[in-house]
């Protein structure tokens, strides 16, 4: 009965530990989750919408390469979803830990419009020459008409990138 009860004992421990060593590989899958997302079945990540400061736009990105490679030229895919209108983006990074951007002026080019208001933009130019937080900032402007006059609105999204 000894034996069995050791047996049992070691059996419960081995048990408990590859329990412990699931939690801690699910803490760190989803913790490199919110660092590198997931792949889609086109190769690039699967980031969430999100919208402008003022809720006109949701826009994603993904980067060409992945992951983003440091003091490395990479190229952004943005995927912005809003109302009928014709809009231009401009793309920038920023390390507010440093209070420094890019050393680099990236330009934002017009792909194929998609279906449901979705657009799509190449920016290339982008460069992150150093590890840490940075910040990729999106300004969307356009043209909004009222009437015999318009306007040119802008509104802004920041997305938190960790390299």
């Amino acid at each position: 009965m000894i034996r069995l009860k050791n047996s049992c004992r070691t059996r419960h421990k081995k048990v408990r530990s590859f329990g412990l060593l699931l939690v801690l590989g699910a803490l760190l899958g989803s913790c490199a989750g919110q660092r590198q997302p997931g792949i889609g079945g086109d190769g690039q990540p699967i980031r969430a919408f999100k919208d402008t400061d003022q809720g006109t736009f949701s826009v994603r990105w993904a980067s060409i390469p992945h992951p983003i490679p440091i003091n490395e030229p990479f190229e952004l895919v943005l995927e912005v979803l809003g109302p009928d209108v014709n809009p231009l983006l401009e793309a920038d990074g920023w390390m507010p830990g440093h209070g420094h951007g890019m050393v680099r002026t990236p330009r934002v080019t017009p792909l194929e419009d998609g279906s449901m208001g979705e657009r799509r933009f190449l920016v290339k130019g982008m460069l992150f020459h150093m590890e840490g937080a940075w910040e990729l900032r999106i300004a969307i402007a356009w043209r909004h008409e009222q009437g015999d006059t318009f306007s040119i609105q802008r509104e802004n999204v920041v997305f938190e990138v960790e390299i």
